[in-house]
């Protein structure tokens, strides 16, 4: 996904709406390997309520977003055109149809999180598959910043690989911060996730009152 994706000014295809959602922040994160593969994740969000999100995604062949709305278990796709106006990327978005969401969460039986001491602010979460268990299964290092409001929610909905995945809400960390970092072990795998780009931004999205399912 290109730099220039997240300099927008947002529109949308106006509809007979069913149902508005309002977006104010975007964010890329990047996840890096030892082995070079990288896969990003920009996604839309409400930074006042994260029960729903907006995920783009970029096929050699089509540019497509996905809205996943939590409470209504449904997912909305639109098929994206990006343009540019005075010198800025505009992208609008077209619906074509909708889904039920079937998955499950996965969530794991406890997480144990520390602080480490230092500037800038980290902590150590370790996450265990059973309650039992004296191994954490994974550790993520997270390396935290101020932020107005608690936005620990964008890092965890953005690290999810499935593109609807509903959010294990077990997973945060209290106070006003942002993930700007995640340092992975798993193992002998270790990998990152880094946040690249956040900024506040403009986009509301009308749903039709008749969806395509």
């Amino acid at each position: 996904m290109k730099k220039t994706i997240l300099i927008a000014c947002l529109l949308c295809t106006v509809y007979a709406a069913a149902q508005t959602y309002a977006f104010d922040f975007v964010t890329k994160y990047a996840l890096n390997a030892k082995d070079d593969k990288r896969q990003e994740s920009v996604v839309y969000f409400n930074s006042d309520d994260f029960s729903y999100n907006l995920r783009l995604q970029k096929f050699p062949d089509r540019f497509r977003a996905i809205l996943i709305d939590e409470d209504e278990k449904t997912a909305h796709r639109f098929d994206v055109a990006e343009s540019r106006i005075k010198g800025e990327i505009v992208f609008s978005f077209t619906y074509t149809d909708s889904f039920k969401l079937n998955g499950t969460i996965k969530t794991y039986s406890r997480n144990e999180v520390s602080e480490i001491p230092g500037n800038p602010k980290q902590v150590l979460m370790k996450v265990y598959h059973s309650k039992r268990a004296k191994k954490p299964s994974h550790e993520h290092l997270l390396t935290l910043q101020p932020a107005n409001k608690n936005l620990f929610a964008m890092y965890s909905i953005s690290r999810s690989h499935a593109p609807f995945s509903l959010m294990n809400k077990s997973v945060d960390y209290p106070g006003n911060y942002i993930v700007v970092r995640d340092e992975i072990t798993e193992g002998k795998v270790k990998c990152e996730l880094v946040l690249e780009e956040h900024r506040n931004v403009e986009l509301v999205l009308n749903l039709p009152k008749k969806l395509n399912f």
